[in-house]
């Protein structure tokens, strides 16, 4: 675990689904001076802040971080059965029917065309998943859907064995945790482990439940016929109670695409359904070493035959070493390895016997029939460790031997009484570089002496700490007590070439495959509690044929060297890790690492304790970022919300940001529940950034100046830390800007004289940025004598039962204040002779081009009904225009 000093307020352990939705509803409603946060989380193995939270932590798996953890404790690692298949359409059902699925046969090799449904719970460790699929799903006294197809005759065996197609290299994190920051493994065919999830059951921010699924069974193939659960029962299932609201079904590619990899931001995920594969076994293979700048020559080619091979490398995997050997540090060795598909019965053939059991240990001990990653060999101890340096101290003493022995024959040449000249000159220069091997070697073996006595011997704790200590004392050699210090750098790199060349040499009485699926690909040893941690890793993502993957592995081989010369840090350091590659397939989900059709990630992992492993790693993050390259949600990254920004792209419609951003707004009300909002979301843009109005009014608009309006405003569907302003723009003047406190409510505001602007503004500020949203409503405060003109063209209608052109002015609006007067009508017309005006509070008024006007000493209510016809009927022709100028006072 990567401990950090920002702690959870509380931890809750959720072991249902209504514990769940509780914990959540205690997250968004903390009890006094509770902050409402909260982060779902699983079994702690991420890197990234993105499980951290202050407020409410909900533990989904067994507490292991906990020293009194009880780890027999019920958690959210169950199978379930209550929705699939009881809840399936009958459409789905006939597909299960139809895919004629017989009785495993393990010497038959799998196709992976059938295709069976697993739901579980959140918490459910994988290694604890891929054991329970490998016992199958039939016959468990519970109603699988294998059970129901046996039941309906239909010739199918779903019994099982079934597996993951695909998984990462270590199966102790959670499902839910390891699918939602996007974790994969190095299978060429497929994309992350969130593309094998077809459903989810999720409680949003406001303790909402939701059921999202996708339209299909696999990428790129047809969608279902209708729907994988039918709606109806599902809501039967999980209806409304005093606890809860019912569930929202969502058949949506866009929000299941979002929820995949989402780093927590959308909520608590319960269970998952998952499209698992008939199991089978994986043969490995190791290469024998080639070098890097040959591998580099092709690595990049769509056409390099090991994409290319028959039968097809389903796995791919290069491990470069970043040091050289003791004597050309510029030459770094590269192991590929390979892994083929094969049938299961050709699983534990060959391995020692008690090893080859289906299911062995799985989750409890170190992987079936193989070693388990880096360095692993010599996690039980660091004899390895003096062996390697024993092998350095042999080669060096041999040196030492050879240039006494060159020295002797030149001094005897030297002393030799028919020795020439040139010949005592050349056994000089020869003595003299004697002596410099000569006194290099003593240096270098005393220095080998005092670090297996000085700085090895007294570690007692393996592997880790012994490394660490050997890379650290190489770095800083002034603690070896010789005023003229050597280059301990070789050393420390004999060491590690050691180490690196032992790891991939396949032991004969251990061999790594062929094996179960699973043992294959789970190369974590759970034993290991002091070997290879406490470590530091940064996992980084490249279009797998753009020449820029080859051109940063080597930079970071450069950035090795560079830290050895003390240019990262401010003085020389050790880098105690690895760089491995492994190759997958794009994923579907939007903000997803895999984003190309073939992508390539590069894992460069050390020990924390190794002094340079944190500059080294810094330095590696920073020019991931120069290069325009993914980072892992889940392993270090300290992006800012511009990198993020610069990689999944933010704008509408097609954006992958954006649209993860959509289904964040969908499942958040925009923004307004943020239960589940952080600081890492924050810092990376996980959020929703620009706010919206919801209504804006302003009544009335038109009245007099000096007057009382009432705005209202509605703009509670935003983050929270959204700020609402009012906005007054005079036509002529400076704006005067008024904070409202809340976003949604009333209030009064007085009207300038003249024409302006009121407008209601939004903003929102993230990362420093301020986006924003503003509705704006013209409005007019009236003086004295201010005029109100319109201008209309008439349209023929009966008036008093004559046809004639009328202009009706038919306000009544609740807009417009009562307060304004009419004192004056001014009009002005051609082509009719006369205008009458009509009005429920004047008398009939007649314009003529001799009396266009009228005052009137009644000042009668601008907002009411004025109807103006022409005297004379309507007469064929172009329609009239007609304007009127109403000149107006205030009268309260």
């Amino acid at each position: 675990m990567h401990i950090v000093p920002e702690q959870p307020l509380q931890r809750l352990y959720p072991t249902n689904l209504d514990q769940v939705v509780e914990s959540v509803n205690r997250a968004i409603n903390p009890p006094l001076g509770g902050q409402p946060q909260a982060r779902a989380i699983g079994s702690h193995w991420g890197i990234s802040h993105t499980g951290v939270t202050t407020g409410y932590m909900i533990e989904t798996a067994t507490p292991v971080h906990e020293a009194d953890g009880d780890q027999t404790a019920k958690r959210l690692n169950e199978p379930r059965y209550d929705v699939i298949p009881d809840c399936l359409t009958p459409e789905a059902l006939r597909f299960f029917y139809a895919q004629n699925v017989p009785a495993f046969n393990p010497a038959v090799m799998p196709t992976h065309q059938e295709i069976y449904l697993f739901h579980v719970e959140a918490g459910m460790r994988i290694h604890e998943l891929y054991a329970l699929l490998d016992e199958g799903d039939a016959g468990k006294g519970k109603r699988s859907l294998a059970d129901l197809m046996k039941e309906q005759g239909a010739g199918n065996d779903y019994s099982g064995p079934w597996a993951l197609e695909t998984m990462g290299g270590a199966g102790g994190q959670t499902i839910a945790g390891a699918f939602s920051t996007g974790t994969h493994g190095g299978d060429v065919p497929f994309g992350p482990l969130g593309d094998a999830v077809l459903a989810v059951h999720l409680v949003d921010a406001d303790g909402e439940q939701h059921w999202i699924e996708r339209t299909r069974l696999r990428p790129m193939t047809l969608p279902w016929e209708t729907t994988m659960i039918d709606e109806n029962k599902l809501k039967a299932r999980f209806g409304a109670t005093h606890d809860h609201r019912e569930i929202q079904y969502h058949q949506d590619d866009n929000l299941m695409n979002a929820v995949a990899v989402a780093c927590g931001r959308m909520g608590v995920i319960y269970s998952v359904v998952l499209r698992v594969v008939r199991q089978f076994a994986l043969k490995e293979t190791i290469s024998s070493p080639q070098q890097w700048s040959d591998v580099k020559t092709w690595l990049t080619s769509p056409t390099a035959p090991i994409f290319n091979a028959i039968p097809a490398n389903r796995f791919v995997k290069v491990d470069v070493s970043p040091y050289g050997g003791f004597w050309d540090p510029s030459r770094h060795d590269c192991y590929i390895v390979t892994r083929v598909l094969r049938e299961l019965d050709a699983a534990g053939k060959g391995l020692p016997l008690g090893r080859a059991e289906r299911g062995w240990n799985p989750g409890k001990g170190a992987p079936l029939g193989k070693a388990y990653g880096f360095f692993s060999r010599a996690c039980s101890s660091d004899n390895w460790i003096r062996e390697a340096l024993d092998v350095s101290l042999v080669q060096i003493q041999e040196i030492r031997v050879k240039a006494i022995k060159a020295w002797l024959v030149a001094a005897a040449v030297i002393w030799f009484p028919l020795s020439t000249p040139a010949m005592k000159l050349d056994a000089l220069a020869t003595q003299q570089a004697a002596v410099a091997t000569i006194v290099w070697a003593a240096l270098y073996i005393a220095a080998i002496a005092h670090l297996i006595k000085h700085v090895i011997s007294p570690i007692k704790i393996g592997f880790g700490d012994t490394l660490a200590a050997i890379a650290n004392f190489c770095a800083h050699p002034e603690h070896f007590p010789i005023v003229w210090l050597p280059d301990l750098f070789p050393v420390f790199r004999a060491v590690y070439a050691y180490a690196f060349d032992a790891e991939h040499d396949v032991d004969p009485g251990n061999p790594r495959s062929p094996a179960i699926s699973y043992a294959v690909m789970d190369e974590h040893d759970y034993l290991n509690v002091s070997c290879v941690a406490p470590g530091d890793s940064i996992e980084i993502f490249f279009d797998a044929t753009d020449p820029k993957l080859v051109d940063f592995i080597d930079l970071v081989l450069i950035r090795v060297r560079q830290l050895e010369n003390g240019e990262l840090s401010g003085g020389p350091e050790a880098f105690g890790g690895y760089i491995s590659l492994r190759f997958m397939a794009q994923s579907e989900a939007h903000i997803a690492m895999q984003k190309w059709p073939r992508t390539c990630s590069i894992e460069i992992a050390g020990l924390s304790r190794v002094e340079g492993t944190e500059p080294f790693l810094k330095r590696i993050e920073a020019d991931a970022v120069d290069f325009r390259a993914v980072l892992h949600w889940g392993q270090r990254n300290n992006w800012s919300m511009k990198d993020v920004e610069g990689v999944y792209v933010p704008a509408g419609p097609w954006g992958a940001l954006f649209k993860w951003r959509a289904a964040l707004s969908e499942l958040t009300d925009h923004g307004r529940y943020d239960v589940f909002s952080t600081d890492f979301s924050k810092q990376m843009g996980l959020e929703i950034t620009d706010p919206i109005v919801g209504s804006f009014s302003v009544a009335p608009t038109e009245g007099c100046a000096n007057e009382q309006t009432t705005i209202a405003w509605e703009a509670i569907r935003n983050p929270p830390e959204t700020q609402a302003f009012l906005v007054i723009k005079p036509e002529k003047g400076n704006p005067t800007r008024l904070p409202l406190g809340t976003l949604s409510g009333n209030r009064s505001v007085t009207l300038v004289a003249g024409r302006s602007t009121f407008s209601l503004l939004l903003e929102r500020e993230l990362n420093g940025n301020i986006y924003h949203d503003q509705r704006d409503i013209a409005v007019r405060g009236f003086a004295n004598n201010d005029e109100w003109t319109f201008t209309f063209t008439a349209e023929p209608r009966l008036v008093d039962g004559i046809s004639r052109w009328v202009v009706e002015i038919n306000l009544f609006s609740q807009f417009i204040s009562n307060t304004l007067r009419v004192t004056e009508i001014h009009c002005t017309f051609a082509g009719v002779a006369s205008w009458i005006l009509r009005n429920p509070d004047v008398a009939d008024l007649q314009f003529t081009t001799a009396q266009n006007h009228h005052m009137l000493s009644s000042l009668p209510v601008f907002n009411k009904r004025w109807l103006f016809f022409s005297q004379s009927p309507a007469s064929p022709g172009p329609n009239p225009i007609l304007q009127v100028v109403f000149k107006l006072v205030c009268q309260h």
